[in-house]
């Protein structure tokens, strides 16, 4: 999958959704799933209040062969 988050100011109808005022930052965060043959799956498109999301990314590194563990 493919995840793109980025900052925007919301518009009338996402702030009045949001119960937020127009002109405030929010995030849009758009997903696309793919099979192994590159069909699209899923497409997912999100808007966060920008003072209630917590965006957590834990990366590791692992090396052939190497099972990845929580």
């Amino acid at each position: 999958a493919v995840q793109r988050i980025s900052a925007a100011n919301l518009g009338d109808e996402d702030a009045q959704l949001l119960e937020v005022l127009p002109g405030v930052a929010g995030l849009h965060i758009e997903r696309i799933s793919y099979l192994a043959s590159g069909k699209v799956i899923e497409f997912t498109r999100s808007i966060y209040r920008g003072d209630a999301y917590d965006f957590v990314a834990e990366l590791r590194l692992t090396g052939p062969g190497e099972e990845i563990r929580p």
